[in-house]
């Protein structure tokens, strides 16, 4: 699971669904890049960056 994207998401939409729904995503999408199942492209990167309001350099620190 990748914790930080995890609490990222609920702590600005409350829940993946919510997420999702502002991805214009499904739910099953958000879950499986939160759960590892799937890597997100870099186009699904950048949207998930910008609807979270982080960027690369915010990532790569949380992952550390």
């Amino acid at each position: 699971m990748i914790i930080w994207l995890k609490m990222k998401i609920i702590s600005k939409y409350g829940t993946q669904r919510a997420f999702a729904r502002v991805c214009g995503k499904s739910e099953n999408w958000v879950s499986e890049i939160v759960l590892g199942i799937k890597k997100a492209s870099p186009e699904e990167e950048r949207l998930i960056m910008e609807k979270l309001g982080v960027d690369l350099a915010d990532k790569l620190v949380s992952q550390g």
